[in-house]
């Protein structure tokens, strides 16, 4: 979600998601507050018979369970309130919904089972399944599990303090071509090669001057693309949106993305954005060399194209199915 890069999450737009150093600064800041806490119960509990050997008057051990209680007790609470434990604001983080909303209930259990990992491992298994089990979006595998995401609200938007529009999603699918070279009737008198501006607005919606495409797909599949559509193993878009098409792509290769590129239609042909897949996206134009496709940056196929997905392709022809 580097600036919400993969648009299976449109709701998390603007948002930078925490670091796996900034996840350990957090657990360091909650350690501190646990033992302030717990010299505080130290310095202010009565002496307690223990039958172990303890220090400080046999206060020790019952000031660090009265800590680590009024710790977690605090901490769910405002997490399931805010989003965040006390210390969050120190290192600026928040647990949000990949929808963008809050999550009481689910950041509670993300909570819990951290804390308990950490207690049982004294912090080695978080650790190690957050360096190995991240994905590209630095989610990692509780995260996903509880369809969270831990977002650095200092580096990018705090979504529930400032929610995504839906005019910030058209606006953030509105890329502009960039000035190219194009051929020109003038006249009637000849053709002159000229430069001209062309932006092209990313369509949230089909256009009245659009002309129809298909994909025929490397097996002999084709799909019409009369709309935005979204293309992938298992393509998806939280929340749905009914404007929007889905294509599924199978692959035993597993070399496509769950959801792949987006593709929206114009008079000029299919613009492709890349949402961050794994194995990248190429263009292919007609007599022109294969283009990689950058996820900031759209590209436009004309008809005759080819777009390569991982170690599939399709098409792009004038016409629907």
């Amino acid at each position: 979600m580097d600036t919400a890069a993969d648009l299976e999450f449109p709701q998390l737009l603007g948002t930078v998601t925490a670091t796996v150093g900034q996840r350990f600064a957090r657990r360091i800041a909650a350690l501190g507050l646990t033992v302030v806490v717990s010299l505080i119960a130290a310095l202010t509990l009565p002496r307690v018979p223990i039958p172990l050997p303890t220090v400080a008057g046999g206060r020790l051990i019952p000031a660090v369970l009265v800590g680590v209680l009024a710790v977690a007790l605090v901490s769910l609470i405002s997490i399931f309130a805010a989003g965040r434990l006390p210390t969050d604001p120190l290192v600026g983080l928040r647990c949000v919904g990949v929808d963008g909303r809050k999550h009481g209930g689910s950041s509670s259990i993300h909570e819990l089972l951290i804390t308990i990992s950490v207690v049982a491992t004294a912090g080695i298994l978080p650790a190690a399944l957050a360096l190995t089990t991240s994905d590209q979006s630095g989610r990692s595998w509780i995260d996903r599990l509880l369809g969270l995401v831990v977002l650095d609200v200092r580096e990018g938007r705090d979504v529930l303090l400032r929610p995504v529009r839906p005019s910030e999603i058209e606006d953030h699918l509105r890329p502009t071509r960039t000035p190219g070279r194009s051929i020109v009737a003038v006249g009637g008198a000849g053709l002159h090669e000229g430069l001209r501006d062309s932006p092209v607005a990313f369509p949230s919606a089909p256009q009245p001057s659009a002309r129809r495409y298909r994909m025929l797909f490397d097996d002999g599949v084709e799909r019409s693309i009369s709309r935005r559509t979204l293309v992938g193993r298992a393509p998806g878009q939280k929340p749905p949106d009914p404007d929007v098409d889905l294509v599924v792509v199978p692959d035993h290769t597993m070399s496509l993305s769950k959801t792949h590129v987006l593709l929206a239609i114009d008079v000029d042909g299919v613009w492709v954005r890349d949402l961050g897949s794994t194995n990248g996206t190429v263009v292919v134009r007609p007599g022109a060399a294969p283009l990689d496709v950058d996820p900031s940056k759209p590209e436009l196929a004309p008809p005759g194209s080819v777009v390569r997905l991982g170690e599939r392709w399709f098409a792009i022809q004038a016409g629907g199915v």
